[in-house]
């Protein structure tokens, strides 16, 4: 049971991964989920981190070489890594983290707190990264940090609706992988 666990959830952030070549609003994508999903579920703490991070990195290089390829046009060669990146980066390892420490038990509350928890992490974190890089728009003193933070307000509700439906769809496709229909408590009829 374990070995199968491991693989259904490896492959569902292997999808979750390559979900991002698909067309998106801007922040609405799987890779928060994914990142929490395998702080909950993958046992090893080692691969908690890694098969998350490694797909993170993966659909990254591809995005960054094809999809986005026009926002580098100073850079020749294969871009592998950029330093905006980072904050990028460190927020989806606190996903990690919030996945491991919050969702104990695959539940409605759990899956919903997790997801806006970590919406809430990634705001901060990829706006400060956004106000703080050489190359921001926004004055480097609290107003800047203000206008930074004010100007990311359209991309929370997009993040916050794709944290919750992507960790709906991989958590429940995960539990009903796992224990099948017969785990779900359907109302009976009278």
């Amino acid at each position: 049971m374990k070995n199968k666990s491991l693989i259904i959830a490896i492959v569902l952030i292997a999808l979750a991964a390559i979900s991002r070549l698909l067309p998106h609003p801007h922040n609405f994508s799987p890779v928060g989920s994914l990142a929490m999903f395998g702080g909950a579920v993958l046992a090893s703490r080692y691969l908690k981190y890694l098969v998350p991070i490694i797909a993170l990195f993966i659909s990254d290089l591809v995005i960054n070489n094809t999809l986005m390829r026009m926002y580098f046009p100073d850079h020749s060669g294969m871009i592998i890594f950029q330093d905006y990146m980072i904050f990028t980066y460190v927020a989806f390892i606190l996903a990690v983290v919030i996945g491991h420490v919050f969702i104990k038990k695959i539940s409605i509350p759990s899956i919903i707190g997790g997801a806006l928890g970590f919406t809430i992490v990634f705001f901060l974190i990829s706006n400060f990264g956004s106000w703080i890089s050489p190359i921001s728009i926004y004055p480097k003193n609290f107003v800047g940090l203000i206008e930074c933070y004010v100007a990311g307000v359209p991309f929370f509700k997009f993040s916050l609706a794709g944290n919750l439906l992507y960790s709906s769809i991989i958590f429940g496709v995960y539990y009903l992988s796992i224990n099948g229909w017969k785990a779900v408590n359907f109302p009976q009829r009278a």
